[in-house]
């Protein structure tokens, strides 16, 4: 039962720290309410495994862009334009993917 109360309390925390957010859950059966001490109703989304795989990559994705914002003070007007053009042909790009998205 102790394990029960911290991990409740843990996910309180969690969740306190991001109101209005839908929680993630690998399988719909695992997760009670009662276990967690919840008396309100709370939204959930089930998700498979393979969307956040590609949540992660989206992650990754992200934290590759701020290394790069961050070398862009160092480098010259030619070197920007270059890496721009580079960034652009790249294939399949960013922008590419999303607008796929967005099309369903």
């Amino acid at each position: 039962m102790e394990l029960t109360a911290t991990l409740s309390h843990a996910l309180a925390l969690f969740t306190a720290a991001r109101p209005g957010t839908l929680q993630l859950y690998y399988f719909p059966g695992s997760i009670n309410n009662k276990y967690f001490g919840y008396k309100e109703r709370r939204e959930t989304m089930v998700v498979t495994g393979e969307l956040i795989r590609m949540m992660n990559y989206v992650d990754d994705i992200a934290a590759t862009l701020r290394r790069i914002q961050a070398g862009l003070p160092s480098m010259t007007d030619d070197e920007r334009r270059r890496l721009a053009d580079y960034m652009r042909q790249a294939d399949p790009n960013y922008v590419a993917i999303m607008e796929g998205l967005a099309k369903g």
